[in-house]
């Protein structure tokens, strides 16, 4: 959060870099549900 207040070229960077990792975490959580949920339709056939 301080990070995007302040208006320094690191803290810009570094709020940059922040909202890229929670995005990448995102997308790594949305593929783990979507591989249970083909696991679970798996083991029902």
């Amino acid at each position: 959060m301080l990070s995007s207040v302040l208006n320094s070229n690191k803290a810009i960077q570094t709020n940059i870099q922040i909202m890229r990792i929670f995005t990448k975490v995102r997308e790594m959580l949305l593929d783990t549900t979507n591989l249970k949920i083909d696991v679970l339709q798996i083991k029902r056939n």
